[in-house]
């Protein structure tokens, strides 16, 4: 129900070039930084990731090794999840721009 309210609410506010210019840049900029530090962290994780499997990283108990692979596999799943989901907000995003854009003619 609030992202029906809320997608009302920009298809209302879009109306005015300026308004909807504004938020798309605002949009665009929020995004490629949220990807930013989306992939970084996934870069990090990943990294010590491939440091566990090859033994680089010396610990007391296998189990222990074992618990920070699967943890990282999971922080980079959940990296994977986040970024699909920014990229549908983006898809929405485009297509409520140009829903809300008044036809040229």
């Amino acid at each position: 129900m609030n992202d029906l309210i809320e997608f009302l609410v920009k298809a209302s506010l879009l109306q005015d070039s300026r308004t909807r210019e504004m938020t798309e840049y605002l949009s665009r900029l929020k995004a490629a930084s949220d990807v930013s530090s989306i992939m970084q962290y996934r870069t990090y994780c990943y990294n010590f990731l491939q440091m566990l499997e090859a033994n680089q990283i010396p610990f007391p108990i296998e189990a222990q090794r074992l618990q920070y692979i699967m943890l990282c596999r999971k922080e980079i799943n959940r990296c994977n999840s986040e970024l699909q989901r920014l990229q549908g907000k983006a898809i929405i995003d485009v297509m409520l721009s140009q829903i809300t854009e008044p036809h040229r003619q």
